[in-house]
């Protein structure tokens, strides 16, 4: 019965490979990763819409994972909230859970009509920002949880200060699951679309490094084609631009995995 469970959960993820595949295929050529698309012609690509993803995610990963580490090691190795520890742990899990929509329409209200913004490469990186900040966190504690206490133990008796205690014990140790749920939060922003429907809207420009331009990625354009496309070839973009995506995302766990074996290798983990 296992057995047959296993085998039908991972037939749907092989169907929706193989419909891909069947659809977009033909169209996956190096003019079609470098041009721009065509709302109302056939033989458009995805240039914009690739360069703004690795523009939009790129920019949300390098803020958010930073800040959301800094909470991590603020909580669990400096006991930063002692009284109120329990409940910012609750936060961030709850932060992580929150659906992408909602933060998508905060943004929305906050940054686009209070403060004005367009819908923009900047407006997106708002909304992954506040989507991957509580993941990183909630992540980052649960991998600092798990290095042994005995660590920082012996650090700290043989006379080492808290700061150089977590730099040159904890966070070594902990690099192989950090670098892993980082990838994994990649992973997540990059097949984003709800959140950033309400931020950068459906529209992309060339190869701009404007902030505020126009700043639809690969998930919003695959979303917008497959529903509203007006090309004659919508079917076979859409799915061509999802095996761009699905190629991205499986490169970003790759890559995480590749790392977080080198870590675990330099640290004498493995």
């Amino acid at each position: 019965m296992l057995y047959g469970l296993a085998a039908v959960a991972m037939s749907f993820p092989v169907v929706l490979v193989a419909s891909l595949l069947r659809d977009g295929a033909p169209l996956l050529s190096w003019h079609f990763l470098t041009s721009a698309s065509r709302p109302l012609a056939a033989g458009g690509g995805v240039g914009a819409e690739l360069f703004n993803t690795l523009y939009v995610v790129g920019l949300a990963l390098a803020a958010s994972v930073p800040a959301g580490l800094l909470v991590a090691i603020l909580r669990r190795e400096y006991g930063w909230g002692r009284r109120w520890g329990p409940s910012l742990e609750a936060i961030a899990d709850f932060g992580a859970g929150v659906p992408s929509v909602v933060v998508g329409f905060l943004v929305f209200v906050l940054v686009v009509g209070d403060l004005g913004w367009p819908f923009s490469r900047g407006a997106g990186v708002v909304a992954l920002f506040l989507l991957n900040v509580p993941w990183v966190a909630a992540s980052s504690m649960a991998v600092l949880a798990s290095v042994p206490e005995s660590l920082r133990e012996a650090s700290l008796a043989l006379g080492a200060a808290p700061w150089d205690t977590t730099r040159r014990v904890v966070l070594p140790s902990a690099a192989p699951g950090l670098v892993e749920a980082a990838a994994v939060g990649a992973a997540r922003l990059l097949g984003e679309s709800a959140a950033l429907l309400f931020a950068t809207g459906v529209n992309a420009v060339g190869r701009s490094w404007s902030f505020w331009a126009p700043g639809a990625t690969l998930a919003v354009h695959v979303f917008a084609v497959r529903t509203e496309g007006l090309m004659p070839d919508a079917t076979a973009v859409s799915a061509a631009s999802a095996l761009v995506l699905l190629a991205m995302v499986v490169a970003a766990l790759l890559l995480g995995r590749v790392l977080s074996r080198w870590f675990m290798r330099r640290s004498g983990l493995a």
